[in-house]
């Protein structure tokens, strides 16, 4: 499989490594799993981790990749999410998966993935950055318009790097959003 690459996502681990506290009893939802890297390196730092792709194959390969591990992974449609994880996860990693698809299938991916993160909790999106979409994909890398559409699903945003990657197409946008009750601002702490 051409986008397997058997380690976590380097800005995963860059943004893990900046957190300054341990993940005691929280719960991470990885979005679009693969074979599991991504998962594992939450899992090692104390998340009570699901993931979950839409390949069987692939979470067969994640299964078999870490017999071990207590990672629950899942076969799962992020169009048709199981109804206990709407708000049910203190982050959500989302990584490549939005950008498969374009217009209101792209939109529909957005609101998924943010209707899973709890009240407090992190949405952290990985995604090949694009000034403008082209037609060349898939994938179609997003563009900022892409990035801030996860902020009307209910989401604030907390920060938005863009970072010089050498793969193409040579950047990469790593957001951080929070999901906050705007009726309730304590949430928002």
């Amino acid at each position: 499989m051409p986008w397997v690459e058997l380690a976590p996502n380097p800005h995963l681990v860059s943004w893990v490594a900046q957190r300054d506290r341990a993940a005691s009893g929280e719960t991470a939802l990885v979005v679009g799993c693969g074979v599991g890297d991504d998962a594992e390196l939450l899992a090692e730092l104390g998340f009570a981790v699901t993931a979950f792709d839409v390949a069987p194959s692939a979470v067969a390969g994640a299964r078999n990749r870490f017999p071990q591990s207590d990672v629950d992974y899942l076969v799962a449609d992020v169009f048709n999410p199981p109804a206990g994880w709407r708000s049910g996860y203190d982050l959500v990693v989302e990584s490549y998966t939005v950008q498969v698809y374009q217009d209101e299938l792209r939109s529909a991916v957005i609101q998924n993935v943010a209707d899973m993160v709890a009240q407090g909790g992190t949405l952290l999106v990985i995604a090949h950055a694009a000034a403008i979409v082209e037609n060349a994909g898939p994938p179609w890398p997003l563009t900022l318009s892409d990035i801030e559409a996860f902020g009307p699903a209910g989401l604030r945003p907390v920060r938005l790097d863009e970072i010089t990657d050498d793969r193409p197409p040579g950047r990469q946008w790593r957001a951080e959003f929070r999901k906050i009750d705007f009726d309730h601002p304590a949430t928002a702490a």
